[in-house]
C-alpha cells in the first residue's frame, strides 16, 4: 500500500476550471455537488473562487488585521489600533504614489 502524502491532492488549472464551470452552471448548491462529484473540499473550492493568486494563503504579505493584534484588549485600545492601522494603510498608498512618480521621472 502506498504511503499517504502529507499534502492533499493537487489539481491542475484545467481541473480547477472544469470544476468552477460546473459550479457556475449549477447555481445554488453547486459547490456541494462539485465537492461530492470530484472529492474536493468545500474550502478548497471557495479558495479557488476568490481572486487570490495561486498559492497565496491569507492576507497579502505586509498586511495584518488589527482585530487579531488587539484580541483581548480593551475596546479603547482596539479602536486606537484600528485607527493607526488605517493611517498606516493611507500612508502606504501615498508612498506607492510617490514611488510611481519618482520612477516615471527616472
Amino acid at each position: 500500500m502506498a504511503k499517504a502524502s502529507k499534502r492533499g491532492k493537487r489539481y491542475t488549472d484545467q481541473e480547477r476550471k472544469d470544476i468552477l464551470e460546473f459550479i457556475s452552471s449549477r447555481g445554488h448548491g453547486g459547490i456541494k455537488a462539485a465537492s461530492k462529484k470530484w472529492g474536493v473540499s468545500y474550502v478548497a473550492i471557495r479558495n479557488w473562487q476568490s481572486d487570490k493568486p495561486r498559492g497565496q494563503v491569507g492576507r497579502p504579505k505586509g498586511t495584518y488585521r488589527a482585530t487579531k493584534v488587539v484580541a483581548g484588549a480593551s475596546p479603547k485600545t482596539a479602536k486606537r489600533v484600528k485607527a493607526l492601522a488605517k493611517s498606516l494603510r493611507d500612508i502606504r498608498k501615498q508612498l506607492d504614489k510617490m514611488q510611481t512618480l519618482v520612477n516615471s521621472l527616472t
